[in-house]
C-alpha cells in the first residue's frame, strides 16, 4: 500500500479567512468615518516636497485631520507599536480591537501597506497608490498602474482624509492615467491609454466612495452620465 503525504492545508484556510475576515472588518469599522470624512480632506503621510497647492487635486496641509468629539475608548498608540508617523493612522483610520490576534494583526498591516503606497506626484495631479514600491518599465506615469486601483480606491475611501481617494481616481479618469501610451506587447498592445492597459472597476470605486463620504456632487463631477 502506498501511502501519500501531504501538507495539513488548515494553517493555510486559517490565514486566508484571516486575510479575508479583515478586509470585511476594514469596511465595517470604516463606518464611524463616515460623517467626519467629508469635513476633513487635509491630512497626509508628510507635506509635499514644494508645499504648493494642487491644481485640479486636493491642497495639502501640513496638519492632520481633526479627530473630533466623540467616545474613544481605545488606546490607539498602542496598535502602532512600529509604524512610522503613527499620527498619521490616528488621524485617519478606523480603530479596532478583535479577540482574534492574527485578524487583529493583518488589519492593522493592511493600512501600514496601504500608507506605504502612497506617493506624491506634483501640484497638479496630488496623490496615487504604487502597486510595487520600486517599479517598472510598463507603469504608467509616476509609476501608477490602474491593475490594483479598485482595490486601493476601495481600501483608501475609509480614510478620514478624502484627497488620497480623490486625487487617485481623478488621477485615472481625467489625468495622466487617461493618457496615451504605446499600444505594444509589453503594455497591453490592445489599448491605447494607460487606464486601459489592464482591467479595473473605476466607476464601482467611484461610487463605493461617495456612499462613505457623501460626497455625490463629485461623483457626478467625475463620473458624468454620456
Amino acid at each position: 500500500m502506498i501511502t501519500h503525504h501531504s501538507r495539513d492545508p488548515r494553517p493555510r484556510a486559517r490565514w486566508r479567512r484571516a486575510v479575508a475576515t479583515a478586509g470585511v472588518l476594514a469596511l465595517v469599522a470604516g463606518l464611524s468615518l463616515v460623517g467626519a470624512a467629508g469635513a476633513n480632506a487635509h491630512a497626509r503621510p508628510g507635506t509635499p516636497p514644494d508645499g504648493a497647492p494642487h491644481g485640479g487635486a486636493s491642497a495639502p496641509a501640513s496638519a492632520y485631520p481633526s479627530v473630533g468629539a466623540g467616545t474613544h475608548v481605545l488606546d490607539d498608540a498602542s496598535y502602532l507599536q512600529g509604524f512610522d508617523e503613527p499620527e498619521w493612522y490616528e488621524a485617519n483610520i478606523p480603530f479596532v480591537d478583535l479577540p482574534d490576534q492574527t485578524i487583529q494583526d493583518v488589519y492593522y498591516y493592511r493600512w501600514q501597506v496601504a500608507k506605504e503606497h502612497l506617493r506624491y506626484t506634483d501640484p497638479e495631479n496630488g496623490w496615487i497608490s504604487t502597486e510595487f514600491l520600486d517599479c517598472c518599465g510598463y507603469a504608467a506615469p509616476y509609476q501608477a498602474i490602474n491593475a490594483a486601483a479598485g482595490h486601493q480606491l476601495t481600501e483608501n475611501r475609509w480614510l478620514r482624509d478624502t484627497s488620497y481617494a480623490d486625487d487617485y481616481l481623478r488621477f485615472w479618469l481625467t489625468g495622466p492615467g487617461a493618457g496615451a501610451k504605446p499600444a505594444t506587447d509589453d503594455v497591453n498592445k490592445d489599448t491605447t491609454d494607460w487606464a486601459h492597459e489592464y482591467s479595473v472597476w473605476l466607476a464601482t470605486a467611484a461610487y463605493e466612495q461617495a456612499q462613505v463620504t457623501g460626497d455625490v456632487d463629485g461623483l457626478r463631477t467625475c463620473c458624468p452620465r454620456s
